[in-house]
């Protein structure tokens, strides 16, 4: 009897570990689609664009302008897609290229944090400035003191 359990709990559990791998194969799948929408937008919107041009150049801008030439040039300033470690453009997945990404832009992080201060060398630093501070102070009470001496003194005198 137990040995039914088992397979009934195995049944269950497989079907569940097999409908998460179909739903992450299909996210996949759908990032990639929407990674290349871009490029297919732009690659409909050139083609749009010549068809339109070659409707005008057939049609009136011979009456029109029968010298002028026109040339359309569409592309991308950057190609995303490429991967700077090989230069290949395979898709990778999203997990990777979060990874990629979070890779290069762990490199200012990590310098940023190699600068930082231990505890002890930040504590050393502060009893400096407190110690600067410290004597701008007591040279400012001494200049005051000399102040108000002198300003007694010439009141004392009046």
């Amino acid at each position: 009897d137990w040995v039914r359990w088992v397979f009934v709990l195995y049944t269950i559990f497989n079907v569940i570990v097999m409908l998460n791998l179909l739903i992450a194969i299909i996210g996949d799948t759908y990032d990639r689609v929407q990674d290349g929408a871009v490029r297919a937008r732009n690659y409909e919107l050139l083609k749009l664009v010549v068809d339109y041009q070659q409707f005008l150049s057939d049609s009136g801008r011979k009456e029109n302008h029968p010298d002028e030439i026109h040339l359309y040039l569409m592309g991308p300033q950057k190609d995303v897609n490429i991967h700077e470690e090989d230069g290949s453009r395979e898709w990778r997945g999203r997990l990777k290229e979060i990874n990629r990404m979070f890779t290069i832009h762990q490199k200012p992080i990590r310098k940023g944090l190699e600068e930082t201060l231990t505890r002890k060398e930040f504590e050393e630093k502060l009893k400096e400035q407190q110690k600067w501070i410290n004597d701008r102070m007591d040279e400012q009470e001494v200049k005051l003191a000399k102040l108000i001496i002198a300003l007694r003194a010439g009141v004392m005198e009046a």
